[in-house]
């Protein structure tokens, strides 16, 4: 009878010391057992150590999710309301986002209701295509200026930002947004009565009238910076798994450069001249401009805190972009002399259509305090 004793309990020992040892190498599945069997005291130290270097003892994000979570639970089961809080906040920093299920215990509610995790930071990254047109404000030519046509076409460029929104209402962020584009259009002209080809006379006035015809694409580049403010839906009863939103703002535009290229001119030059930059010496574009920016867009929630959107945006040229004191400057001496054309006023207005990724930084609050420190 005394064998059989001892064989009980060193059969229970082994069986104490095989457990503990998944306890020291941070088995999740073993605190679930010991959280079912009511075992609660035997958890926190334990469990704890593990979340000292959570990444190492529970690799997937779900099982460091789910840790937190049960270590939250203990505590408040053992009535241990300091390290519930203190359990509660690491949770929610573990999972910005968490919601309580509804198989949640109304004490783990309770809790989980005194804490607020808000996105008080989104880093967004915007890459896009742009769509530039000029819009003419006043016309000028080396030729007959009433019988002069000029016409502007939108091409397609690029732009790149670089945006950070900071939440300071629930429903409204202020943004700031650095961005490279690249604004392209197309320019034609038809000059009709110039003067400076050397054309051949003949006895029939109208025969003595030149038509040149002028097109070349420009292209500017600009660094920007926008400042706006930002609007997000986010009604509760919005059925679909993303976030619609809208921004206005306004942008300044620093010119970095701006080239004439694919130049054509019928009947006097060729289809290969090759890019000539107009800011070189004598600047004809001003260096800084002014716009108006909206956009619209949506972002649908992936990885937890992390989002995927898409954006239309629209800038509104505000500010001429020639610069008038070098419109019948030399500098360029091929524009008038063998491009026939000088400068006319003119804004550029801008579409962007493009995708977005965006990170989000949380700030956990213990509602409690404000509370406190309100009253």
């Amino acid at each position: 009878m005394r064998f059989f004793y001892c064989s009980i309990l060193l059969l229970l020992a082994i069986s104490n010391y095989s457990f503990s040892q998944n306890i020291e190498q941070c088995v999740l599945e073993d605190y679930r057992q010991l959280y079912n069997q009511g075992q609660l005291n035997d958890i926190p130290a334990s469990l704890e150590q593990c979340l000292e270097t959570p990444k190492a003892s529970f690799p997937i994000k779900e099982e460091r999710i789910e840790a937190r979570k049960l270590l939250t639970l203990v505590y408040i089961y053992l009535d241990d309301t300091k390290n519930a809080s203190r359990a509660m906040v690491r949770l929610l920093k573990e999972d910005p986002e968490h919601e309580p299920s509804d198989t949640d215990p109304a004490e783990f509610i309770y809790l989980y209701n005194k804490f607020s995790s808000d996105p008080i930071f989104t880093i967004g990254i915007r890459p896009g295509l742009n769509f530039s047109n000029a819009n003419q404000l006043e016309s000028f030519s080396v030729g007959n200026e009433s019988l002069s046509q000029d016409q502007y076409t939108v091409e397609t460029g690029v732009r790149f930002g670089v945006s950070v929104d900071y939440k300071f209402k629930p429903y409204l962020e202020f943004g700031i947004e650095a961005a490279y584009s690249r604004k392209s259009f197309t320019f034609e002209n038809e000059n009709i009565g110039l003067t400076t080809l050397e054309v051949p006379s003949t006895d029939d006035p109208d025969q003595n009238l030149t038509v040149a015809e002028l097109t070349y694409i420009e292209n500017q580049d600009y660094l920007d910076a926008a400042l706006y403010v930002k609007y997000n839906y986010l009604n509760k009863n919005w059925k679909f798994p993303i976030i619609p939103y809208a921004y206005l703002g306004a942008e300044y535009n620093l010119l970095l450069d701006s080239e004439l290229d694919e130049i054509s001119l019928s009947g006097v030059l060729n289809n290969e001249i090759p890019a000539i930059s107009i800011q070189e010496s004598v600047q004809k574009r001003e260096t800084t401009n002014l716009s108006i920016v909206a956009g619209i867009g949506a972002k649908y929630k992936v990885l937890r805190i992390h989002y995927i959107g898409i954006e239309a945006r629209y800038a509104l040229g505000l500010t001429n972009v020639v610069n008038q004191d070098a419109r019948f400057l030399d500098s360029n001496p091929e524009l008038i002399n063998e491009f026939l054309t000088v400068d006319d006023n003119f804004k550029v207005n801008n579409f962007t259509i493009g995708i977005g990724f965006y990170y989000s930084i949380f700030r956990t609050k213990d509602l409690t305090q404000d509370k406190r420190s309100n009253k």
